[in-house]
Order: structure tokens, then sequence, then C-alpha cells
């Protein structure tokens, strides 16, 4: 009896389609597995806020990229950048871009959670720390059952131009912004002292609504404080800031902040940094962003204190 060859039918679909379909994402994570992990350095002051910021981004950037961390002081860090060949430094805070200065000259840098970057940082990019007036006083006029009329922004003369932009992005709101210039470019912190000292006296007789406090260490800082406590003391006003720390209940400073959101910076700084990995991109060519994410802090028995009802969500 001749022999017969069996040939088995092989389906084109049903259960075959549904393996391929299956496996094929498996196989693209092996194969991108197989690609050494992207060296990623954040240069940050031993402080939980930029710890939790750089573990936020480890999580946002995943397994494709590796993260190191190098604290502010650290001995031994321009021997260990060259250990590490980052592709990007992170730089948070601005003792961290300093650092990052010092240690690893030459590599891009995103910088975030500083003062003043877009001054230090002129070449660079990042996240900008300072939030808008434009959204501390918007978010204080939703959250705050008052109305929100007239608020004085002391500044150095520097920041005197982009208060008066915010000033008329502000009118459009009904909030009138007015910068008052307490000092200017080679004025002694003595005589800036004095200078808001004696502005903060007036002030009770303005007839303004609040004060915005500045996010300028010129003008907030160890020999500042007593005069803005006293202040804050004396006024029948709420004080309004960017920086979470001075709505402190036992500081008894400010009554309410707008802050950028830690996870949202790092999402931020995520796709900074893949911009700058992946497709070629210079830190400069993409600048510094205004936080996305902002999270309020308010002070409710300051703000009881002072007659102003809070808006429950």
């Amino acid at each position: 009896m001749p022999s017969t060859a069996r040939r088995d039918h092989v389906p084109t679909g049903g259960i075959w389609t549904w393996l391929k379909a299956a496996l094929l994402p498996w196989l693209a994570v092996w194969a991108g597995a197989a690609e050494p992990a992207r060296e990623i350095l954040v240069v940050r002051p031993d402080l939980p806020p930029f710890a939790e910021v750089a573990a936020a981004l480890g999580r946002e950037l995943g397994p494709r990229y590796r993260l190191s961390e190098l604290l502010v002081g650290a001995e031994g860090g321009r021997t260990r950048i060259g250990e590490l060949r980052p592709a990007v430094v992170v730089a948070l805070d601005n003792q961290g871009l300093a650092e990052s200065r010092a240690v690893a000259p030459g590599l891009p840098v995103l910088a975030a959670m500083g003062l003043g970057l877009r001054q230090e940082s002129r070449n660079g990019g990042g996240v900008d720390y300072e939030v808008a007036p434009f959204t501390v006083l918007t978010r204080f006029q939703g959250n705050v059952a008052a109305p929100l009329g007239r608020v004085l922004a002391p500044c150095w003369a520097d920041a005197k131009e982009d208060l008066e932009l915010a000033a008329h992005q502000l009118s459009r709101a009904g909030i009138s912004l007015e910068p008052v210039v307490l000092a200017k470019d080679g004025d002694p912190p003595t005589n800036t002292a004095a200078a808001l000292a004696r502005w903060l006296l007036t002030v009770e007789k303005s007839g303004a609504h609040a004060v915005l406090v500045p996010a300028d260490n010129r003008l907030v800082n160890l020999r500042t404080l007593p005069d803005w406590r006293a202040a804050a003391r004396r006024l029948k006003i709420p004080l309004l800031t960017t920086t979470e720390a001075l709505v402190d209940r036992n500081l008894g400073l400010c009554a309410f902040a707008a802050t950028p959101d830690p996870e949202g910076i790092a999402a931020q700084l995520a796709a900074q940094v893949q911009a700058v990995v992946e497709d070629g991109r210079p830190p400069a060519a993409l600048g510094f962003e205004p936080p996305v994410t902002v999270r309020v802090v308010l002070d409710r028995m300051l703000l009881r204190r002072l007659g102003l009802g809070v808006r429950e969500p």
C-alpha cells in the first residue's frame, strides 16, 4: 500500500493571530531591554522636596533610563560623572545647578526647583519653580470667599516688568496687581531690609486687599523675616505666596500659597529628558516651561481670623 503523507493545515487566523498579537509586544519589550539604559544624573540638595521629585522622575522615565543621584557637596563628584557618563544632568535647586556646572561642564543640563533659573541658566532649559502671579491670585480668588480687588507686590527693580505683564493679564479677571519697587541692583542688604520695613508700615493705610509675597530671597530672608511676621500680625489682609513653607501655623506669616506640584514637575522634566536624549534637542531649544500643575496650601485658621471664608469643593 502506497504511503500517504499527512499535511496539516496551519490556520491563518484564530488562535495563531491571537498569539502573534500577544507575543509581539513582549518581544518588543525584550528587544528594548537588550539596549543599555540611558544614564541620567540628578544633582540635588539632600532635602526631602528634592528627593521626592527625583524619585518621581525615575518613575516617569521607566526602565529605559537609569537614574543616579549626586548630592550637593558630596566628594568625588567629577570622578563619578566620568564613571557614569550621563546623557543628561538634571539639576534641582540653585545649589544643584551650581554644582552641576562645577562637576559636569559641557554636559546638557535641565534645571528645576530654583529661583531665577532663567537668568542663571540663559542657555539651558527646564521647569520654572515660580508659579505665575496670575495663577496665585486667581486660585486664591477661587478658593476664598472674598473679593480680591487691589493686590500689592513688593519687588526688586529687575522683577517689575514681569509683574506689569501679570498685572495686564489679571486686569481681565478684575484684579489690580500693583508692583512696588523697593530695591535695585547694587543696593546692600541692610538698605533693602530697611526699605522693606518702612514700606510694610504703610500697607495698612493703602486700601489693598492682599499682599503678594515675592519668591525672592533678597526680600524674604532671615534678616527680613521679623518684619514680615510683624506685618502679618498687624495687617487685616492676607499675605499670599508661591512658597509652601511660608504657610506655616507656627510661622504665622502667609495665609495662602499656590506651589508647583512635585509629580507635575517630574512629568515635565521626564518629557524634556526624552526630547534631549531621543530627539537630540539641546536644552536651550526647550527653554523653561512654567509649572503645569500646582497645589493649593492654605491656613484656614488664619483666614478665619482675617474674616475670610473658604469655599468648600
